[in-house]
């Protein structure tokens, strides 16, 4: 293949998987921004997003032009360093200031600010500290340092950072996926597992719904204290009425306030900045009680359909819809279960080439055969379409197990994303983590494709094929060529060559996790203590064969009260039971104009009791 070629190609190949890429975030974006999203978040997450995905087009490009070029003619070298620093930006800096400046509670635009600065100012503190032990550590060590030197070893650090995240998130996806597909194939087992599940899921609507309720509680109590002032407080006043106006107020205006327990929330004095804190709280019970009901909807959603593949027929919501659903339908009954038997498969077979490249990490060294499935099938390639095909498929599964582990993580329940409904916090969670994790899944994927033995061993070998010496045998190479650079990517992130340890030794944190997500060992050791974690019923338990009677209790009688009212009742609210034509989205910030604060001078601002009054 010619460089005029291979440019042409390439080229082609950019611009497509760009459009593309372009396209699939913008479908994302759409599918789960709530529509009262304001812009900016949206497009924060939309340019981060892209961005963050943007590595699983470029690098199976990048390998295929180190196939054919060296790194200094590499095209993608100037792509991959605006990658690097942009996200570096967005997932370090915007990004977490954008959510932090969301979930403030205070009223005015520079309150939000101060609030979101001085929220991630801890964080900033401890990564600056870091930075000073690097290079004290750094200078000890080296005899002579440099600028290139000390950036070289933070970036090193960084990578750490990603990529334990990588290999705690690989190490479930990896099993979870070929078996969730796998127990996907039988309905009934499926269905006795959401009955296992019901009432936990439940429970936690319900401690969502108590907690939120406790809020507005606090929150109503301040406006009737404010309201009992003989001196007004306008500025106050009207910042405690936008707040009210985004209360769900039909869950506490039915149930009396129990007298046998104290409200947390209450406050004991009301001013700007306690009442801040209690409308960062509501914004945070609202998102909570919103995941939590999804999840419950989700739950009754997923009975009905699994009862209808049970039964054999269709759902009558089905009959009814456009053609797209009932060729799903059609697919689901006739040929769903073998479907996803076969996926199953395949998904288990690209799981373990991966973990044995994960594996052969431990024991290759330059100048040794390729070990990696994946590695000898890219090493046979030619470059072209062939090495961008051999390299995207692997490495897009990679990047679908590590975040469909992000998303299953019980402990980030609060930032999961739901279709035309995730507020912007999280969105921008899911958005600077994506960017976080980008550059170091892709340092781990070169490492899982020995890529830096496939390439010295082809420009080190005698005529015959075989090695001609290790690269530390061989007295004219450059004494760093075993961490020598080939793709535009590691050009562009560095060697990493003083982290060499961490490389070699951290495939066992992803084995040992793998191992325990396949045979459940962590739910099998608690259980020794009394500890009872199993998603799943375990043959032969009694207790296990009780929950699931109480879960088709709970879930036949939620379906029944369903059923009478619909999932909205009778009243103009949404899922969740959040009035949506008084306030829009309990998220967005009312748009109540602020009252000029006169005092009896006539000045355009009191003094400062007048504007921070504490009632007591």
């Amino acid at each position: 293949m010619s460089d005029n070629n291979t440019y042409e190609t390439e080229t082609i190949a950019v611009l497509a998987g760009g459009g593309i890429l372009l396209l699939f975030t913008a479908y994302l974006t759409r599918i789960y921004s709530d529509p009262s999203n304001y812009w900016t978040y949206t497009s924060a997450v939309y340019i981060s997003w892209f961005l963050g995905f943007s590595g699983i087009i470029l690098l199976p490009l990048d390998v295929a032009f180190a196939k054919t070029l060296p790194v200094e003619k590499n095209p993608l070298l100037e792509p991959w360093r605006f990658v690097f620093w942009t996200t570096f930006w967005l997932a370090w800096v915007i990004d977490p200031l954008l959510q932090s400046y969301h979930d403030n509670g205070s009223y005015s635009i520079q309150g939000k600010i101060c609030g979101a600065l001085k929220q991630n100012l801890y964080f900033y503190i401890a990564i600056v500290g870091l930075v000073i032990a690097a290079f004290v550590v750094i200078s000890i060590v080296e005899t002579e340092i440099d600028v290139d030197t000390f950036l070289e070893v933070l970036v090193d650090l960084g990578t750490i950072y990603g990529m334990f995240f990588i290999l705690v998130l690989l190490g479930y996806g990896l099993i979870a996926i070929p078996k969730s597909l796998w127990k996907s194939s039988d309905p009934e087992k499926v269905l006795e597992r959401v009955h296992f599940n019901a009432q936990e899921i439940e429970n936690e609507f319900q401690d969502a719904k108590f907690e939120l309720e406790g809020i507005i509680r606090a929150v109503k109590n301040a406006q009737e204290r404010t309201n009992k002032l003989i001196k007004e407080n306008f500025e106050l006043s009207t910042f405690i009425a936008s707040v009210v106006a985004k209360c769900p107020l039909h869950l506490v205006e039915d149930l009396p306030e129990s007298t046998s327990r104290k409200n947390e929330h209450k406050l004991q004095i009301i001013d700007m900045i306690t009442f801040a804190d209690l409308h960062g709280k509501l914004l945070r019970g609202l998102r909570l009680y919103k995941s939590t009901n999804d999840r419950w909807q989700q739950t009754l959603d997923k009975v009905d359909e699994l009862e209808a593949i049970i039964a054999g027929h269709r759902p009558l919501t089905a009959e009814k819809a456009n053609c797209f659903i009932k060729l799903y339908w059609w697919w689901r009954l006739n040929l769903g279960m073998n479907t996803l038997k076969v996926f199953a498969i395949i998904c288990g077979i690209l799981s373990l080439f991966i973990v044995w490249g994960e594996i052969t990490i431990l024991f290759v060294n330059s100048g040794t055969p390729v070990l990696s499935i994946y590695g000898i099938i890219i090493n046979i390639t030619s470059g072209g379409f062939s090495t961008v095909f051999a390299t995207f498929l692997p490495l897009l599964y990679m990047s679908s197990c590590s975040f469909y582990s992000m998303f299953e993580v019980k402990f980030l329940k609060h930032f999961t994303l739901t279709k035309r409904s995730s507020d912007a916090s999280a969105l921008l969670f899911n958005a600077y983590y994506l960017c976080r994790l980008q550059f170091s899944l892709g340092y781990n994927f070169l490492l899982v494709l020995d890529y830096t033995t496939v390439q010295e061993n082809k420009q080190h070998q005698n005529p015959d094929g075989t090695a001609s010496s290790t690269v530390a045998e061989d007295a004219s190479l450059p004494k760093d060529s075993a961490n020598s650079v080939h793709t535009a990517f590691q050009h562009v992130i560095g060697n990493m060559s003083s982290i060499w340890w961490f490389n070699r030794y951290s495939p066992l944190l992803l084995i040992v996790l793998a191992l325990a997500t396949a045979f459940n060992l962590h739910a099998k050791i608690l259980s020794l203590i009394g500890v009872d974690v199993f998603l799943e019923p375990q043959e032969g338990n009694t207790e296990h064969k009780d929950r699931i009677k109480d879960g088709q209790r709970l879930l036949r009688r939620e379906r029944d009260r369903r059923n009478r009212t619909g999932p909205d009742g009778d009243t103009n609210v949404d899922g969740i039971g959040i009035n949506m034509s008084n306030m829009g989205s309990p998220y967005k910030r009312n748009n109540t104009p602020r009252k000029k604060i006169a005092n009896s001078s006539g000045k355009k601002k009191g003094k400062k009791g007048d504007r921070y009054t504490e009632v007591v």
